[in-house]
């Protein structure tokens, strides 16, 4: 957050196209400043490295190689200190349903980084359960000048979120002229996939205004598994299968020898199974390849437009101004309907497709009662058929088949699921000065998200009508649930389309904030003057979340009964934060602040860190700081759900069940410590080397079990909806709770080295690595501790985390013309339900080369993303990779051209 202004000063520590070369750049700006500013303070600062706290920034070259597609969780996904993000590529994860993208410092959480447009917070997702921060509705990128990435925590001075760090997203405010660009890109094998974007610039300066806008619209095709037969095998493992496809189980009654119903059941699958597309036995079970009808990549379309206006007043008051927007609209494609979870349906024995003859114990067929003689057996009160009085003589009544119970889904095909999400934002600040050495700071914002989610599921009763003949327009028709339905017995599309339905859900979140901050130098001390800024915060959050009006009744055959909530939470802060230069080389820092939430949460963290320059080539910086993170509304008071594959321990059977992340009024927020030691070197003016460790120890983490986790470790608990005559597991909560601890810790290293200008050009390298030495899991004081280093951690309420994770980059530049390459890597990880399959480490190459045309002011880039085709690897979950990690769409070539006017 800024007083005044945000000053540019890049010292890059990361990789990117011209990375080294921007950081020498700004080293040289940074002597002529006096002051600046940077994220993670209110306070000027004499140099960048003053500030005590590490931060990255990434300037607009590295936007160039990093955001294939104008995405922001493109430039974000790289940073090797951001992991367990996810991205629209992501199939189980609520974020991703609706375009969504998160950033993920140390894997910590999506809510434990902060997340800032030009210091301001912003509206929260609305059906993500965390109350994460959509990265891809924030600015276009067009807009985005840089972005400053504080990497240890500040709640001191930001507030609750800023747990594991502060990603801060800088927008262009002195841009004049016109600029279009252009980009478009597709895989280069079978041209499957593809994206396209435009965008456009405009900025206009006077001597007291400045205003610049921009707009970017993108859209990106959808990538199914299906169409990708040699690299998923829908049917190659148990973790990728479904107990509920289209050709049924079905769940028979059992008898004794006098031919009685003895309560318990036979599961036998469909005859027609075997033969009927994407459908294989494995035992006595029917299963359904689901993998190919699924995304691996969202359709997209996405719209974001900003505008940021400025006017300085004679009197000194400055007035600044922004707008946002943006609209995502994403379809996911799935299996035709989701599996009958929420009851148990029937088949009857008249149902003319079912062939399932009622047979006594020994194997004898039985026969019914037909009193009158209407070719259907005669039941009793209770819907039990009456046996003759001869069962097993032919002459004594009438031929009978079984009342079934089949598991299937009640629809055949792929179809879309539909999110929407829709944003908007509005932010004022009056900057002035009491004097020369005071300032002072008002701002307000108020954001807004509504969310919009549509999926297929089917009404139970009326299905269940369908299945008892009393279907159709006419009331008479019967639904065929068996295999037949694909060949001698169909069902016309007005059977089906009468019990499938779009269910609606919709969720909006409102942020409100009021800022006041006051700074400026206390006193003149001998090594310059001491520095203190103060000031408060109201900020009011709201969540209001209503689902389909059929899920409240419960009348879906999958989704979940719920009802529809919300939620809404004040806040008032008070803050302090003072500057001490206490030698010309020797600067200590510190910060308070107190934050209290509806009276119910409250708490008061500090933050104090040094920076000491023992020579003008070495920097050394110290920090620590407590942090918390408040429970979010949706924690509090909400539940969101998505399909996850569990294995059940009971039987090894691998099913696809919903899951449901469901809120707690009796969480607290959890807390943390955090310490950084750092030092930059300065070895030549060419040549730099960052190297920080840094460790986060938490206490009442906010989590929730993952399914399979929950499943392990009590496969009988009470959050587990088992199927009352099979034990097949039919749906799973994972409630939000305060796990016991967890605690991380490792070491960024980065270097950079400009080799100068010659007659073959300009050459730049740079290289960043993010080393993890511990990640250390408990969930319940005193329990087993879990290392999660290089493993996905589905069985935990950890994140995906490679031990190591980096990227590194070569460019050159040469007149009008320039080349790069950009490498990232990761170590493996380690799939925790089958530690022999693993996603494998990885070296993914970016390469490109672009020309600057100065008479028609054209500049143009072609290249490739992922050069030598590195694919995921296909390990076993419910969508096949580790979404959070690996690259499924394969090498893409790209052409980008930019024109300025």
């Amino acid at each position: 957050m800024n007083v005044k202004r945000f000053l540019c000063f890049l010292t890059l520590t990361t990789a990117g196209l011209g990375g080294a070369t921007a950081m020498a750049q700004d080293a040289d700006d940074a002597a002529e400043l006096e002051e600046i500013v940077v994220t993670g303070s209110y306070l000027t600062r004499r140099s960048f490295d003053d500030a005590g706290s590490p931060v990255t920034a990434l300037g607009e070259d590295d936007f160039k190689v990093r955001a294939p597609g104008g995405k922001m969780t493109d430039i974000t996904q790289s940073i090797p200190f951001n992991f367990g993000a996810f991205t629209t590529v992501s199939q189980n994860e609520p974020s991703g349903e609706t375009g969504g993208g998160t950033i993920n410092l140390r894997g910590l959480g999506p809510a434990a980084t902060l997340v800032l447009v030009n210091g301001r917070r912003q509206a929260r997702m609305g059906f993500t359960p965390d109350g994460r921060t959509n990265l891809n509705t924030l600015v276009p990128s067009n807009m985005v000048e840089r972005i400053e990435v504080l990497r240890d925590g500040a709640s001191a001075i930001y507030g609750t979120d800023a747990v594991a760090g502060v990603a801060n997203f800088l927008t262009k405010d002195d841009f004049e002229g016109f600029e279009l660009s252009l980009d478009s890109r597709g895989t280069t094998d079978s041209f499957d996939w593809s994206s396209y974007s435009i965008g456009g610039l405009w900025g206009s300066q006077t001597d007291s205004t400045s205003f610049v806008a921009g707009v970017e619209m993108v859209k990106i095709s959808p990538l199914r598994f299906g169409e990708r037969p040699d690299q998923y095998q829908p049917n190659s493992n148990a973790g990728v299968i479904s107990s509920f496809p289209f050709v049924p189980n079905v769940n028979v009654p059992l008898r004794d020898a006098g031919g009685l119903l003895t309560g318990t059941t036979t599961r036998v699958a469909d005859p027609a199974c075997a033969s009927t597309p994407l459908h294989f036995i494995s035992g006595v079970q029917c299963r359904f390849g689901f993998i190919p009808q699924f995304s691996i990549s969202k359709e997209e379309e996405r719209l974001n437009a900003m505008a940021r206006y400025k006017v300085e007043f004679d009197s000194g008051i400055d007035f600044t101004g922004e707008f946002g927007f943006a609209n995502v609209d994403t379809w996911t494609s799935s299996p035709g309907s989701t599996p009958i979870a929420r009851f148990t349906p029937i088949v009857p024995g008249e149902h003319p497709a079912n062939t399932y003859r009622a047979v006594d114990a020994n194997g004898a067929a039985l026969f019914a009662q037909d009193s009158d003689s209407d070719g259907v057996a005669d039941r009793d009160a209770t819907g039990v058929v009456i046996l003759a009085a001869n069962p097993t003589d032919p002459t004594s009544g009438i031929a009978f088949n079984e009342d079934v119970s089949p598991r299937f889904r009640p629809t055949f095909g792929p179809a879309d699921q539909h999110g929407e999400e829709t944003t908007f934002r509005l932010a004022g600040e009056l900057n002035g000065d009491f004097n020369d050495r005071w300032a002072w700071n008002v701002a307000a914002v108020h954001a807004q998200s509504d969310t919009i989610r549509r999926r297929w599921d089917a009404v139970a009763s009326i299905l269940q009508d369908a299945l008892n003949c009393e279907g159709g327009l006419s009331g008479t028709e019967c639904y065929n649930p068996f295999g037949t339905k694909l060949t001698t017995m169909p069902n016309s599309p007005g059977l089906v389309d009468s019990f499938n339905t779009l269910s609606t859900d919709t969720a909006k979140t409102e942020l409100t904030t009021a800022d006041v901050v006051v700074s400026g130098d206390l006193l003149d001390m001998p090594s310059g003057a001491l520095g203190l800024a103060v000031g408060a915060q109201y900020r009011v959050e709201r969540l209001e979340f209503d689902v389909s009006d059929l899920n409240n009744i419960g009348a879906l055959s999958f989704q979940r009964i719920a009802d529809d909530f919300s939620g809404e939470s004040d806040v008032i802060a008070f803050f302090a934060e003072v500057a001490v230069p206490l030698a010309d080389n020797l600067d200590l820092s510190a910060a308070v602040r107190y934050e209290d939430t509806d009276g119910d949460f409250n708490s008061t963290d500090p933050k104090v860190s040094l920076s000491y320059r023992p020579t003008d080539a070495v920097s050394l910086r110290a920090s620590y700081a407590t942090s918390f993170l408040s429970p979010s509304l949706s924690q509090r008071f909400g539940i969101s759900t998505v399909n996850r594959a569990v294995t059940d321990p009971l039987d090894g059977q691998t099913v696809v069940v919903p899951t449901s992340i469901v809120g707690s009024t009796s969480l607290e927020p959890q807390e943390s410590d955090s310490y950084n030691i750092g030092a930059t070197f300065d070895a030549t003016e060419a040549f730099r080397i960052s190297v920080d460790y840094w460790h986060f120890e938490f206490d009442g983490l906010l989590s929730s079990p993952s399914a399979q986790g929950l499943v392990n470790a009590n496969p009988n608990d009470p959050n587990i909806t088992r199927d009352p005559v099979t034990g097949e597991i039919l749906a799973v909560n994972t409630p939000f709770f305060n796990a016991s601890s967890l605690e991380i810790d490792g070491i960024d290293l980065s270097a950079s080295y400009d080799f100068g200008g010659g007659r073959g050009g300009d050459f730049t390298a740079a290289i960043d690595v993010g080393y993890t030495t511990t990640y250390d899991l408990q969930a319940i004081s005193g329990g087993a501790t879990v290392d999660g280093i290089g493993r996905v951690n589905d069985d935990n309420f950890g994140t995906t985390l490679p031990q190591w994770k980096g990227t590194a980059s070569l460019q050159w530049a040469l007149g009008n013309h320039s080349a790069s390459g950009f490498l990232r890597f990761y170590d493996e990880v380690v799939n925790d339900a089958r530690v022999t399959e693993f996603a494998e480490s990885q070296f993914i190459l970016d390469v490109q080369y672009g020309y600057f045309f100065e008479g028609p002011q054209v500049s143009v880039a072609i290249g490739f993303v992922n050069l030598f085709d590195e694919l995921a690897d296909e390990v076993t979950d419910a969508s096949t990779f580790v979404e959070q990690l690996q690259d499924p769409i394969g090498r893409r070539v790209f052409l980008k051209a930019t024109k300025t006017f």
